[in-house]
């Protein structure tokens, strides 16, 4: 297996993550999955003050590690919804989702730190997440680097002490339509955030910072050019702003297929 680390990096293993983990929070929140990021700060892929850490080495030519980081809200409502001793249980059903999304069948995942995740110098991280409103709850990491080991937290530590997440085989053997239909209807009441980008600007702080009120800031659309219209930070469509009644809509023109640029 090798995994590219761009700007096109298919997020689907994040929304299985995501929806692992609604599940197990019995719907007390809400998560979204945001912009793929890579940075080469640490703080900027991790959730602020993480307390946990599940990572595991991913099979195949290239050194690859998969992580969990978890900020400490999701913990705290992960120990209410399902008792302290099962959090590394539901973080480790999460990261084997999220593995089994990148054609990964068996998966181990042992508690590790943020520095250990990090990698050697050299390494490239990108991360994916997962939020509710504007809190980071998690962050799902993948690091390509030249350390292909996953240190534990405790140097004693055993690979014994991994949790191990097995995928069965499943017939579907004429039942394709049926799990689709089903699916399907599971779903279509599920809410979920569409946002209308105008445009976007780049900015130093000294300039951020020298805004005022009646101040006019030129973003990089072009003027009666169409607007993106995104879903949990997807671009699905683009269409041009319209008035209705005294209040702003969207006429769609173009609908994005699945494999459409998002920005």
């Amino acid at each position: 297996m090798s995994v590219t680390l761009d700007a096109e990096l298919d997020t689907r293993f994040a929304v299985t993550a995501a929806t692992v983990l609604e599940q197990a929070l019995d719907g007390a929140v809400v998560l979204s999955v945001g912009r793929v990021q890579d940075d080469d700060q640490m703080e900027a892929l991790l959730p602020e003050a993480t307390v946990v850490v599940l990572a595991g080495a991913l099979p195949g030519d290239d050194p690859v590690c998969l992580a969990l980081a978890v900020a400490p809200r999701l913990q705290a409502l992960l120990e209410e919804s399902s008792g302290a001793d099962a959090v590394l249980g539901v973080l480790a059903e999460v990261l084997g989702q999220a593995a089994a999304e990148l054609g990964v069948e068996s998966f181990a995942a042992v508690p590790s730190t943020p520095e250990a995740v990090w990698g050697a110098p050299g390494s490239r991280r990108m991360a994916v997440p997962l939020v509710e409103g504007g809190e980071r709850l998690a962050s799902l990491i993948v690091r390509i680097g030249p350390d292909l080991a996953v240190e534990s937290a405790d140097d004693g530590a055993e690979m014994a002490d991994a949790i191990p997440h097995e995928f069965a085989m499943l017939d579907t053997a004429g039942a394709a339509p049926d799990l689709y239909q089903h699916g399907m209807e599971l779903i279509q009441d599920v809410e979920m955030q569409l946002t209308v980008e105008l445009g976007r600007a780049r900015m130093t702080v000294r300039e951020l910072l020298s805004l005022r009120a009646g101040a006019i800031v030129e973003l990089d659309q072009a003027a009666g050019s169409p607007v993106d219209i995104l879903v949990n930070g997807t671009t699905i469509a683009r269409g041009e702003v319209v008035v209705i009644d005294e209040e702003f809509g969207i006429r769609i023109a173009e609908i994005v297929g699945l494999t459409g640029n998002a920005r």
